[in-house]
């Protein structure tokens, strides 16, 4: 469980894209009235501290060791050639620091699901991502990512197993 995080998330996805923490912060566990002011605040006061970063400097300074550990196993994915599905509004944010600083690395990230902070909705819109489920989910614990595996698996299946237009005798339309 990770209590704060959705704050981290917040926090680094303000100092990627730039925007507002008014935008981008929402409830989390359900943070309301004076909580929710506290985290407002702590995001606001991590986006001051970043202003002028470069993207990993943000994720150090505003993500913290939980979400730099998450976009170091990524890169290390996909220096294996491995595709990494990215779950929900945290581990997105820390993966969207390292696409930030290494653009090549786009291609093989999959977002499996966009959850119900605000900020996750941006933070993919400024990646230019479409994630495979749009169920609000807030649980964690990568309950979007395992959402997404079957239709990973179906698409994988289908593609590996589909027949060609010449394999299936569909005549030429040229």
């Amino acid at each position: 469980m990770g209590i704060g995080n959705s704050t981290l998330a917040a926090a680094v996805t303000c100092g990627l894209c730039g925007l507002p923490p008014e935008r981008v912060t929402g409830p989390g566990t359900g943070s309301t009235g004076e909580c929710f002011a506290r985290k407002l605040d702590a995001v606001r006061r991590s986006c001051d501290r970043v202003v002028g970063s470069g993207p990993l400097e943000i994720l150090r300074r505003a993500g913290g060791r939980e979400l730099a550990a998450i976009a170091g196993a990524a890169a290390a994915a996909l220096a294996r050639r491995m595709v990494v599905v990215a779950d929900g509004f945290i581990s997105s944010a820390a993966v969207a620091a390292l696409i930030a600083a290494e653009p090549a690395a786009r291609p093989g990230v999959i977002f499996s699901h966009v959850g119900g902070e605000p900020g996750h909705r941006l933070l993919l819109d400024w990646l230019q991502a479409t994630p495979l489920l749009a169920l609000e989910m807030a649980l964690g614990e990568g309950t979007g990512g395992l959402a997404a595996l079957p239709l990973l698996d179906l698409a994988c299946a289908t593609h590996n197993s589909m027949a060609s237009f010449a394999e299936a005798g569909v005549p030429d339309r040229g």
